[in-house]
């Protein structure tokens, strides 16, 4: 079985830094994503481009409960943030968020591209039949944090 793979394309009226640090406050993912248990960072370096972390993720559905590992690097100046996966129950785990300023009317441009393959061919199939509401979920949970985090901006249509 192949690995799942999905972009998901935004216009979102918040601006590119504010959304870049909300995507990289990966210790407040319980607060706010659907499935997210607990996250501690298992190590952290900053750097003249930004930001290096290992995180480690306890994540739940129904009766099922994984706990993995992912490199986050994060890159305000390019407006990206990237995470692969280190250890877990996944074959593949990316995702990579690209936050641009938009072209016409404000905001933010954001591409959010995920691409993950479970080894375990049952929650694969799980994975795979329900994708796009998996990503559609972890991104209204996104867009709902910053309408919270940055009100003023987040009144106009997404």
């Amino acid at each position: 079985m192949a690995a799942v793979a999905l972009d998901v394309r935004k216009h979102l009226p918040f601006r590119p830094r504010d959304l870049h640090g909300l995507v990289t406050d990966v210790r407040r993912y319980p607060e706010f994503i659907p499935w997210v248990q607990s996250i501690s960072l298992r190590m952290e370096q900053e750097d003249v481009h930004g930001w290096t972390g290992v995180a480690s993720a306890l994540v739940g559905w129904r009766a099922f409960t994984e706990r993995f590992e992912t490199r986050v690097v994060s890159r305000p100046e390019a407006g990206t943030v990237s995470v692969r996966l280190v250890q877990g129950p996944f074959k593949v785990l990316e995702n990579d968020w690209l936050l641009q300023p938009a072209p016409h009317g404000g905001g933010t441009a954001l591409l959010f591209r995920i691409r993950y393959q479970f080894k375990n061919p049952v929650l694969q199939a799980v994975a795979g039949a329900n994708r796009e509401l998996a990503a559609n979920r972890i991104m209204a949970a996104f867009i709902e944090e910053a309408r919270r985090r940055f009100p003023a901006a987040g009144s106009g249509p997404v």
